[in-house]
């Protein structure tokens, strides 16, 4: 699921610049992050941090090597979670840093939203219908029999200068109309709503 929500990411944010709807996790406090090393030390445990995967794989390590302790390590995990930062839904048009703090840190990926919630969470909603008006617009390019290639906006292929392009633009925005994708002032209050808990 994780490949699919980072896909879902990069295609709505390079369409639709300012108006993907995203999902970001902020670097651990690293205070914390240095209490929880030491706090392994001390229990004999190596604990790597340097980054979110070194951090996950010596965690699960970790659980390897506790594996006859798991009281121990659902202590270890619950120290673990002290550092961590809450996730934030936010929209691309709202954040001036052009993507330096859009990663999402537990799962060390650039960008992601969330696509495939089985609870269907409003903010999978908002990403379905910004996909959909994604495929429509290609479909709509694609009949124009413009000199677009099929698949400009969700293929492996992509030119921002197609995507410039009047035709392109006149057809995301149609299909945004279409599919009720929300505007700028719209998801600042979705993010915030989904923020809210």
């Amino acid at each position: 699921m994780k490949t699919c929500s980072k896909t879902a990411a990069q295609v709505i944010t390079r369409v639709y610049p300012s108006c993907a709807l995203l999902r970001r996790h902020p670097e651990p406090n690293l205070s914390k992050l240095r209490d929880l090393e030491s706090f392994c030390s001390k229990h004999g445990l190596q604990l790597n941090a340097s980054s979110s995967s070194e951090l996950n794989q010596s965690l699960e390590r970790i659980r390897h090597e506790l594996k006859d302790d798991s009281v121990f390590f659902d202590v270890l995990m619950n120290y673990a979670t002290k550092p961590m930062q809450l996730a934030t839904y936010f929209y691309s048009g709202d954040v001036i840093d052009n993507g330096k703090d859009w990663g999402h840190y537990a799962l060390a990926v650039p960008l992601y939203t969330h696509f495939t919630s089985l609870l269907r969470r409003y903010a999978d909603i908002v990403v379905h219908r910004t996909l959909a008006a994604t495929l429509e617009a290609e479909v709509m390019l694609d009949l124009n029999e413009k000199k677009l290639a099929k698949r400009c906006f969700t293929g492996l292929r992509f030119n921002k200068e197609e995507v410039e392009s009047f035709d392109a633009q006149k057809a995301l925005a149609y299909a945004a109309m279409k599919y009720v994708v929300p505007g700028t002032n719209v998801l600042a209050d979705v993010a915030a709503y989904c923020n809210a808990g």
